[in-house]
């Protein structure tokens, strides 16, 4: 499955960045991508979403900066020493035909323009703000940390897989409703069962007013906010 949505990366009829993307933006991407991925051809080839994911990874990287659970990796070494119970909460997406999917997936036109624009947006005028708020993280100082910019990339790029035939037929729309939904039930049966109990979220998910604190205040729980 892994090397059949690889090549679901391409975008359909042999197009390249440039058939796609508006004037102005394209050669926003080119100024971009030979800043950060040198003379990469390949990438040309690419849908616009998946070209901005590559560019943003090589952003940060170039920062000294990475995406993802940086925090996760030294918490379950920590909990697997201390022989700590880990929960995982998942949400299982049943496909009847995934090669079929993928074939259409790859046949059709992925409206993923604003994702690109929204990472150079963020790569050309946000980036030392994204710095900004790992450094602010680091050291707990939440009321400095913006993620206007940020939220605005990962609100454009999803709703681009969400809004397409195989995100709607995934129900990839309800995908963070359900995931939230998931996460809540297990952390609520944790604070019933548990002492204590430790639970690792993005920053977005913590900070967002509509995020997994809020459902458990809706839950009933007195939340303190991260400060």
């Amino acid at each position: 499955m892994g090397v059949q949505f690889k090549r679901s990366e391409g975008n359909p009829d042999g197009k390249t960045l440039k058939d796609i993307l508006p004037a102005s933006t394209y050669n926003d991407w080119l100024i971009q991508k030979k800043r950060f991925l040198g003379n990469n051809r390949s990438i040309e080839n690419k849908r616009p979403m998946f070209a901005a994911g590559k560019l943003y990874e090589a952003a940060l990287k170039r920062s000294g900066l990475k995406s993802g659970a940086v925090v996760e990796e030294p918490v379950r070494k920590a909990a697997k020493a201390n022989k700590v119970a880990i929960t995982t909460p998942t949400y299982k997406l049943m496909v009847k035909d995934p090669g079929k999917l993928l074939k259409q997936f790859r046949e059709s036109e992925l409206n993923d323009v604003a994702c690109m624009q929204a990472t150079l947006e963020l790569i050309e005028q946000r980036l030392p703000r994204v710095a900004a708020n790992a450094n602010a993280w680091a050291t707990g100082n939440m009321s400095t940390i913006s993620l206007g910019s940020i939220s605005r990339r990962t609100s454009e790029c999803t709703d681009a897989l969400s809004h397409s035939e195989m995100g709607k037929q995934l129900g990839v729309g309800d995908i963070n409703a359900q995931m939230r939904y998931a996460w809540v039930n297990m952390a609520s049966d944790a604070l019933k069962k548990n002492r204590s109990t430790i639970a690792l979220l993005s920053i977005q998910n913590l900070t967002d007013p509509n995020g997994y604190l809020a459902a458990l205040r809706a839950k009933g729980y007195t939340v303190i906010p991260p400060q």
